[in-house]
């Protein structure tokens, strides 16, 4: 058994989606052998709506984290980082996008008095 921590890099980015092909064709083999042709379009529709909206996400997570990475490498100067994120619905259903802000440190710096 192997001890050594894995790199989160290295992982494989579309890790779930792959899984869900597997458990679609998996269904279609085996789950899906009796079903009449109505029941086998459904199923497919849904199964293959659900993948496309996960290999979307996983598309979507994985933009982010090399975005992330290329500004732990050179972050901008005198700027600070944040993460942005909102729910986007998309024709495959919905997903999560994450997304690098870049603001001014102390961009609202109150001024103590002001010239009248």
């Amino acid at each position: 058994m192997e001890t050594t921590a894995r790199n989160p890099a290295a992982r494989d980015p579309f890790e779930k989606t792959h899984a869900l092909f597997g458990e679609m064709i998996s269904w279609l083999g085996v789950a899906a052998h009796d079903a009449d042709h109505t029941a086998i379009e459904t199923g497919l529709r849904e199964r293959g709506y659900e993948l496309l909206r996960a290999g979307y996400q996983d598309h979507l997570d994985q933009r982010f984290e090399r975005e992330r990475h290329a500004l732990r490498l050179a972050p901008p100067s005198g700027m600070e980082v944040r993460t942005r994120k909102r729910e986007l619905e998309t024709l495959f259903g919905r997903v999560r996008v994450r997304r690098a802000a870049l603001s001014a440190r102390n961009s609202f710096r109150w001024r103590t008095s002001l010239p009248l």
